[in-house]
């Protein structure tokens, strides 16, 4: 198996396990097989992991966003493909007024992190994407962000 499909299937992996364990944003989620809530901690970490990235990519700063993608991220994607894949399809990712983190749920034993991440470009649209991150000696990295299919999206 190729390092991209690792990452791709790891990420799939976690969608599946929260596609299952979903809950409203004003719930905690619940603990599944040692799975748990994120501590405060490790909530602010991730928090300031994405908005390191989502402040270079509004200065269309792309190394300084790829430097906070995880290491097996950037050994499957190169720079000039993540750059692509940006611009291509999470144009908004370059325009974000305002962002939240909720639902952040830990699994301890692969020190990895989902949650979901809702922004408000400067034009005033909502979304919502899943990131997935993974702790590494210099922090939190992300392995990935997909749209939230469970959100709605609207203006």
């Amino acid at each position: 198996m190729t390092l991209r499909a690792s990452v791709a299937a790891t990420i799939g992996f976690f969608a599946l396990i929260m596609a299952g364990c979903a809950t409203p944003v004003a719930e905690e989620p619940v603990a599944v097989e040692g799975i748990q809530p994120c501590d405060e901690s490790t909530l602010s970490g991730v928090e300031t992991t994405i908005g390191t990235q989502v402040d270079a990519f509004g200065r269309e700063d792309f190394p300084s966003a790829y430097d906070m993608a995880a290491p097996d991220f950037q050994a499957a994607v190169n720079l000039e493909e993540f750059e692509d894949v940006i611009r291509s399809g999470f144009v908004p990712l370059m325009n974000v007024e305002s962002f939240s983190v909720s639902q952040c749920v830990w699994d301890p034993e692969l020190d990895r992190v989902e949650t979901g991440m809702t922004l408000t470009t400067n034009s005033g649209v909502v979304g919502s994407l899943r990131y997935s991150l993974v702790l590494v000696p210099e922090g939190w990295r992300i392995l990935g962000a997909v749209p939230n299919p469970q959100s709605q999206q609207g203006t």
